[in-house]
């Protein structure tokens, strides 16, 4: 939430911290010590998913935002989903959305199908009219 982030910013106004850059909500504290922003790992991959798919997220996560140093301000990344259902969750909807997929081929494919055995029909009756093949198919 902004809400932590602003409290942070309240609580340390002498600081200077370094975020990473579409991801308030998933900050969950600061490292006292070092002054460097937390994200929760889940929360961003969350964000992520609002516009991509969660296989895409965890990869985009884990190459273009956790995988960078810039710096001793570096964000913490806070792998916070070991004994969570978060994971689970993600996985799930990667499930869901293969099966999507699948589902998608496969009617793309019985198309396919269709469009093919009318056309045999066709030509084993040697029907003239490509309507009327698709009719006496249907029967």
């Amino acid at each position: 939430m902004k809400k932590v982030l602003n409290e942070i910013i309240e609580q340390y106004e002498d600081e200077t911290f370094l975020k990473a850059d579409g991801f308030d909500e998933a900050i969950i504290g600061v490292d006292e010590n070092t002054m460097r922003l937390i994200y929760s790992v889940t929360k961003c991959i969350e964000i992520l998913m609002r516009d991509m798919s969660a296989e895409d997220a965890m990869e985009y996560f884990s190459f273009n935002v956790s995988g960078g140093y810039v710096g001793e301000k570096t964000p913490i990344w806070c792998v916070d989903n070991l004994a969570s259902t978060d994971m689970d969750a993600m996985h799930k909807q990667m499930k869901m959305e293969e099966e999507q997929i699948i589902d998608t081929m496969c009617q793309q494919l019985q198309i396919e199908v269709n469009v093919s055995e009318t056309q045999e029909y066709y030509k084993s009756k040697e029907v003239q009219d490509l309507d009327k093949a698709i009719d006496l198919v249907d029967e």
